[in-house]
């Protein structure tokens, strides 16, 4: 009987047989490969499944019996695969203006890693999505173990500077207020200012295409008694303007 037959024959009666798709032999060291699916794998021990721990162990117990030095090797998942792929469209269908690509690393059944190559992402965004995506595996009882965001995340302002910029230069058009807050993607601020109309701090002119803050909107603005004040400000900038 061959080696790697005695290999196979010494796991008969072990319980982790089963988690081990194939045993490969290395030539170029004379060493033993596991190939183990990813979806065997488990956090810690449980029937059907083998943990890093036990795995481990097993590699050592077979290296001891048969003096040859034992590897193991993931390999991928269909059943996963298949649930990524799943995760994968829902993740582009919620947030595909800025998504551009997901790679998805199983750690074991139950942990995953990402790497979202992204696109325009503020903070807000940002922080949405990752609660989403925790959400979503949640489900599957699978746990987020990091999410690596690569590409740059834009500093957006906030929704009380969207309106204190508002208060000091009103009525202003979309492309000025972009222009005052320093943004390079006016789509971003168009979308947050259909927000703030929504919920009546602001009001735009179809006309003139400019908005304005409403007396809700004015009354949340805090009023800091010092050279930040926004009436200031305001005052400073009425004088600029051609009238």
């Amino acid at each position: 009987m061959d080696l790697l037959n005695k290999i196979w024959e010494a796991l008969e009666d072990s319980q982790y047989k089963d988690c081990i798709s194939e045993i490969a032999e290395r030539s170029s060291d004379d060493s033993f490969i596991l190939h183990i699916p990813i979806d065997r794998v488990s956090e810690s021990a449980k029937e059907g499944y083998i943990s890093r721990i036990q795995l481990e162990k097993l590699l050592k117990n077979l290296n001891e019996k048969f003096s040859h030095k034992f590897d193991f090797l993931h390999v991928e998942s269909e059943k996963l695969n298949n649930l990524v792929k799943g995760i994968d469209l829902i993740l582009k269908a919620e947030f595909g203006d800025f998504i551009e690509d997901i790679n998805f690393t199983f750690l074991s059944a139950e942990k995953i890693n990402l790497e979202i190559y992204i696109q325009n992402l503020d903070a807000d965004t940002q922080s949405n999505l990752d609660k989403f995506i925790i959400s979503v595996f949640e489900t599957s009882n699978i746990q987020v173990a990091n999410i690596e965001w690569i590409g740059e995340i834009e500093e957006y302002p906030s929704v009380m500077e969207i309106l204190i910029a508002l208060k000091e230069t009103q009525p202003i058009s979309l492309e000025n207020l972009n222009s005052k807050l320093r943004l390079t993607d006016p789509k971003w601020l168009n979308r947050q200012l259909d927000k703030l109309i929504k919920k009546s701090l602001l009001v735009r002119d179809n006309s003139s295409k400019q908005y304005a803050l409403t007396g809700k909107g004015l009354g949340i603005i805090p009023n800091i008694t010092n050279n930040s004040n926004s009436d200031i400000k305001r005052a400073l900038s009425l004088g600029y303007r051609k009238w």
